[in-house]
């Protein structure tokens, strides 16, 4: 890929004459159209994904749980009139696979396209907080037809950012972006781990009419939607991983599951198959678990579904500190 007048690339990033940053080196490229640059994904993968979405969506239409899978387009295809090369989205190589499940996976592109807002943080890979609530709604609506709550009302305030591509660069960029407000009842517990896999956020809300509980797994970007779903739902929790942990499943009970990935992790996927337990994660990588106050008694009040520890956890006075 050549500079132009228009746009250049530092390191990993390029940055267009207008100050947006996108992603384009690293761990995971982006591919050209027409070059020698060929965009393939082993079968291997397409076969993993089609079969992981296919056994979780048995397993949990037997234990009456809704479940959908998310794959969050990638910056560039979203922005693909800004983004000032012709490039292959890796989504395209997994639609037309036989077998895919179009039914049961939620691409949207098209909702994040149509927002009428910046749906990205100019110096980020990641979304802005408005089209993380839109999203967030919009799952709900989609995975159950009995939710019926209206979209909050949020306000919004400034803040400066660098962003996670700004850094890459120097001298480094920065982006001023909109924090949405948070509505007051609810409890947030984390594990505080240093790394991405086994990451966990508990979320309890008090002040909704939705009764249906909400598991999560997926990668930074449904992170942030689990805390817009928390705005919805009496309880969300969030678990950092590329696997369904049914280990988790079975203990916590929850209505709703949902598991996800951003669409530059498509270029791998692996089996559940292979997965480790959940809750052992810090011990096999090693990491550094930093829990925020309460977390473990939330943690194994969580996992208590249906015993008197359960309720007395998150019906008592904890769950509105």
């Amino acid at each position: 890929m050549d500079n132009s007048e228009d746009w250049h690339i530092e390191g990993p990033v390029l940055v267009t004459k207008t100050g947006e940053l996108f992603l384009v080196g690293g761990q995971h490229p982006v591919f050209v159209k027409d070059s020698s640059q060929e965009l393939k994904i082993e079968d291997s993968s397409k076969n993993n994904l089609v079969r992981n979405i296919s056994n979780r969506k048995a397993i949990f239409q037997k234990k009456d749980i809704l479940y959908k899978h998310v794959v969050f387009p990638d910056k560039h295809n979203v922005y693909s009139k800004q983004f000032p090369i012709d490039v292959e989205s890796l989504m395209s190589k997994y639609i037309g696979h036989p077998g895919y499940p179009s039914d049961d996976v939620i691409y949207p592109i098209d909702r994040l396209q149509e927002l009428g807002k910046p749906s990205f943080i100019r110096t980020e890979t990641h979304m802005t907080e408005y089209a993380c609530h839109e999203l967030a709604h919009y799952f709900l609506s989609e995975i159950d037809s009995q939710f019926c709550t209206p979209k909050l009302s949020l306000t919004y305030k400034n803040a400066t950012i660098e962003g996670d591509l700004g850094t890459k660069l120097q001298p480094k960029r920065y982006s001023i972006i909109e924090i949405a407000s948070r509505p007051k009842g609810i409890k947030r517990w984390t594990n505080g781990i240093s790394g991405n896999d086994g990451l966990m956020d508990i979320y309890q809300n008090i002040n909704t009419d939705y009764r249906k509980r909400i598991l999560i797994f997926g990668d930074s970007f449904f992170r942030t939607i689990a805390e817009f779903m928390a705005m919805y739902s009496p309880q969300v929790t969030f678990c950092r991983s590329r696997y369904v942990h049914y280990e988790l499943v079975t203990s916590i009970k929850p209505d709703i599951v949902f598991s996800g990935n951003v669409e530059r992790y498509l270029s791998f996927v692996n089996s559940d198959a292979v997965r480790p337990n959940f809750l052992l994660y810090p011990q096999l990588n090693n990491q550094q678990v930093n829990p925020s106050e309460g977390f473990w008694k939330a943690l194994n009040a969580l996992l208590s579904y249906g015993r008197p520890g359960y309720k007395a956890f998150f019906d008592g006075t904890q769950a509105t500190e």
